[in-house]
């Protein structure tokens, strides 16, 4: 039995091809906030699963002065408005399920007929 790929292999690279093309399995948890408070989870509305892509964007601060500058990556959620179930606000997590890393919302705006653009911050590892 020679030249047989191991089934895990092909498992593996067969989700890697999907994850590129539609994107990866997300945890949306939508928050609540009061004046001068932090975000916490509504509790109204339970947190639900969609695929989504993750996109870092380049971009390039200038302090006025040619040799100083900043450059940096911003990440931000292409998800179509159809997976959503409640609208995203600021402060709204999201994380990854294959990575666990989190990330809040820092703005939503259409992007297209039916999708939304969520600029995002992230949060740091999350440790289980």
């Amino acid at each position: 039995m020679l030249g047989r790929v191991p089934f895990g292999l092909l498992e593996a690279q067969a989700h890697e091809e999907v994850d590129d093309v539609f994107g990866e399995v997300w945890i949306h948890t939508p928050t609540k906030s009061e004046p001068n408070f932090q975000p916490e989870p509504d509790r109204s509305k339970p947190p639900y699963m969609l695929v989504v892509k993750l996109y870092w964007d380049a971009k390039e601060v200038r302090l006025g002065l040619e040799d100083s500058g900043v450059a940096s990556r911003d990440p931000h959620l292409e998800i179509r408005k159809c997976q959503l179930r409640y609208p995203v606000n600021r402060g709204d997590q999201f994380q990854s399920c294959a990575t666990n890393d989190r990330f809040e919302a820092t703005s939503s705006q259409p992007d297209t007929y039916s999708g939304v653009r969520v600029d995002l911050v992230q949060l740091g590892r999350y440790a289980q």
